[in-house]
């Protein structure tokens, strides 16, 4: 595993710009290719005693060793600019030095096939326009070899050819790899702009959420100080109603078995059941034997409010007390008797004083 992963790093290039990356990978494995090239075809020139090629492998070596270095560095285009020239200048000799041009010249479009992967579109055009320029170059020194003068035309021609044919397609293939590459960058773009919309947004949501989170925790901490000031309020209304009840239906101790309970005002339903519970139960927990109902403030009686003395009257009767009604003014006395109200079961005085002395 380790072993893989030093190998991998030897043909890896790490760069910002994918096209670059691409074009410098395809480089590195080019330039280690011809590395290893050179290196096969040592021993054979060796042995064949071309010493002149020997050198030029050696120095070939350390040179592939610098472009890699350089290559990864982001030195692309100068790399493969350098590289595709190499190589075109060592075909260009070869034929006069341990080759024919039969030999050499079919080599010739390997250079658009290199330029295909390592440069543009442009530097494509510029390699064909290299090896051209160079076939001219050899196929006019080597003009003074008769025997050989129709040979290198049909093979210029044909060489001519397979690098206009090979430069074609490098250079769809470049355009191709350069549209594709622009199509990823653009879609990436669009991402990474989607990406950070998104993100904006979700902060944005965040920082809404957070500020209404925030205003809901304020009303809910005032609802909360409204509803205990109003049990606040509603305790300190009941108390005041038990206090208006209080005052308004007084049970006054007289003497020792004697409550006065003075009525004023309307009896309403609510006001007469209060009236009832309240006398049953002082009569009850003081044991009152006489009850002496002062209505002297009562300007009006109606039927609800006879009927509920009677029956308070009645209730005292069978609890062993005695109902005493003073204060009668004359308008009332004619209402109770207009009514047909029965007070046989109460005693009458004048005022509470004659009812007191009279006990």
């Amino acid at each position: 595993m380790v072993n893989q992963q030093h190998l991998h790093k030897l043909f890896v290039m790490q760069h910002s710009d994918e096209d670059l990356q691409r074009r410098g990978q395809n480089l590195i494995v080019v330039l280690w290719a011809g590395i290893a090239l050179s290196l096969l075809t040592l021993p054979l020139v060796w042995l064949e005693g071309r010493y002149v090629s020997v050198f030029n492998v050696l120095i070939a070596l350390p040179l592939g060793l610098l472009l890699i270095q350089l290559t990864r560095r982001g030195w692309v285009d100068l790399v493969a600019i350098i590289t595709v020239i190499v190589i075109i200048i060592s075909l260009g000799v070869a034929p006069f030095v341990s080759a024919t041009f039969l030999t050499s010249a079919y080599f010739f479009p390997l250079t658009t096939l290199v330029a295909g992967y390592t440069l543009g579109p442009r530097g494509i055009l510029w390699t064909l326009l290299i090896n051209m320029v160079t076939l001219g170059i050899v196929v006019w020194l080597l003009d003074n070899t008769p025997p050989e003068v129709p040979t290198v035309v049909a093979t210029m021609i044909y060489v001519t050819a397979l690098l206009i044919f090979g430069t074609i397609i490098a250079v769809l293939s470049a355009f191709t790899a350069t549209r594709t590459i622009t199509k990823i960058r653009a879609a990436r773009e669009d991402a990474r702009q989607a990406s950070a919309a998104l993100a904006y947004a979700n902060a944005h949501l965040e920082e809404q959420v957070a500020l209404r989170t925030a205003d809901l925790s304020q009303a809910l901490t005032a609802i909360e100080r409204h509803a205990e000031e109003l049990e606040r309020q509603m305790a300190t209304q009941q108390q005041l109603n038990e206090l208006i009840t209080q005052m308004a239906l007084p049970l006054l101790p007289v003497q020792r078995d004697t409550l006065v309970v003075p009525l004023v005002g309307i009896f309403d339903h609510e006001r007469i059941g209060l009236l009832e519970e309240r006398v049953l139960q002082a009569v009850e927990q003081r044991g009152t034997r006489t009850l002496i109902f002062d209505i002297t403030g009562v300007s009006c009686i109606d039927t609800h409010t006879g009927q509920a003395i009677m029956r308070c009257a009645t209730a005292l009767k069978l609890m062993g007390a005695r109902t005493v009604l003073v204060g009668i003014r004359p308008e009332v006395a004619q209402t109770l008797v207009s009514l047909g109200i029965d007070l046989a079961d109460l005693t009458t005085h004048v005022d509470l004083e004659s009812a007191l002395v009279l006990r």
